[in-house]
């Protein structure tokens, strides 16, 4: 999986579009490799509320409430509520 985030950085693909970014978020939160998630997000230049929230489930999905909590202190979403209802339904 390194080799992909190798790619994207020669490719510079995150710097273009937020949504291979988030391809790569949601690739990386499904294989269960969180600090590959961190650490995509922490470059990415643009994050929307979909980029925090593959962050947020995959915290949610391996039962890290604490760093849920973080993680929603700091991106300081609009939709915090929203979140919080997702993450409880999943």
């Amino acid at each position: 999986m390194r080799n992909v985030v190798t790619l994207q950085k020669q490719q510079k693909f995150l710097c273009k579009d937020v949504l291979v970014g988030n391809a790569l978020l949601d690739m990386y939160t499904k294989c269960g490799t969180l600090e590959m998630v961190q650490q995509v997000l922490e470059e990415l230049p643009i994050r929307d509320d979909v980029s925090w929230n593959f962050l947020i489930d995959g915290y949610g999905h391996e039962g890290k409430d604490n760093e849920v909590y973080i993680v929603l202190k700091r991106c300081h979403m609009k939709l915090y509520l929203l979140i919080l209802y997702s993450l409880f339904l999943s």
